[in-house]
């Protein structure tokens, strides 16, 4: 989830027939939380391998970015756009630039300086690593080829002490009232209404009318920012055939706080109620001609 790994190329000559030079990275973690005072640095390490079969140049560097209700992202360049929680221009890491042999890795130190009027709270960016293959020489290929490369993105949580608010709150739980298949979608929307972020995770059981638990889907951990709201959306497959089921949301923070709701709905596939209704006209009308030639004969011998 948190793994943002994007590649891209660069073009040299014709796309026909050309020959892929692919960069390929390792990097982790992939999430780091930062907690730091005012006027303070701490530091974390980012371990980072080049696992593709040539020499890479790395570029290392940090971007804002904002996220949308669905989890998108959207980055900016340091100071390209006005972000209230960035952290991106406190951010150094001990090398912008490196070259990394195949298989080889490196530890890199990166350090988050809170200036002294930092605002308590949470403040974030993402730190890319970058590779790009290198080609030299008679490694050069013939003709035509296209350079891939790679990007892995970190995370980096940064917390500054103070007056912390951690709050929470379900906005709402969806699930459709009539689901005419077994395929049942279900959406809870979390409203973080506090000044850090909040690890989540959390699952979503389903009950029939007896009170019977018939299903259930683990919602894996994900990171509610601040002052913003964070869509879950899961689709339960394989549903009962039919009838009236309850949907249990439960989300639960890395601290142990929960919050709950739930949402009745009915299940009734039309494709598989087609088919039954079907068969019962059919057995209906088979029903109608056996009784029909039973009265007839017996109309006869009387």
């Amino acid at each position: 989830m948190l793994a943002l790994l994007l590649t891209f190329t660069l073009q040299f000559g014709s796309v026909e027939a050309s020959e892929q030079i692919k960069a390929s990275l390792r990097v982790y973690p992939v999430k780091i939380e930062m907690p730091v005072k005012a006027g303070e640095t701490c530091s974390a390490d980012i371990n980072v391998q080049n696992t593709g079969d040539r020499p890479a140049k790395i570029l290392v560097y940090a971007q804002d970015f904002t996220k949308d209700e669905k989890g998108n992202y959207t980055f900016y360049k340091p100071g390209e756009r006005a972000i209230s929680m960035s952290a991106a221009s406190w951010l150094s890491p001990s090398m912008r630039e490196l070259e990394l042999d195949p298989s080889e890795s490196r530890v890199l130190d990166v350090e988050l300086s809170a200036p002294k009027d930092a605002e308590p709270g949470g403040h974030y960016t993402m730190v890319f690593v970058e590779a790009e293959p290198k080609v030299a020489g008679q490694d050069i290929p013939q003709g035509a080829h296209i350079l891939s490369k790679a990007r892995v993105g970190v995370l980096v949580l940064g917390t500054v002490g103070g007056q912390i608010r951690r709050l929470g709150a379900l906005g709402s739980f969806k699930v459709a009232s009539f689901n005419f298949g077994p395929r049942v979608p279900s959406t809870v929307v979390f409203e973080n209404k506090g000044n850090v972020h909040i690890e989540l995770a959390g699952i979503i059981t389903f009950k029939d009318w007896r009170g019977r638990q018939v299903g259930s889907i683990p919602i894996v951990e994900r990171t509610s920012l601040p002052a913003s709201k964070l869509e879950i959306s899961e689709v339960w497959e394989g549903a009962p055939l039919i009838g009236r089921f309850t949907a249990n949301a439960k989300i639960i923070s890395k601290d142990g706080k929960e919050w709950v709701k739930s949402q009745s709905f009915w299940i009734f596939p039309l494709k598989e109620a087609a088919y039954i209704l079907g068969l019962i006209v059919i057995l209906a009308g088979a029903w109608y001609i056996v009784t029909r030639k039973f009265q007839f004969k017996v109309e006869r011998r009387q």
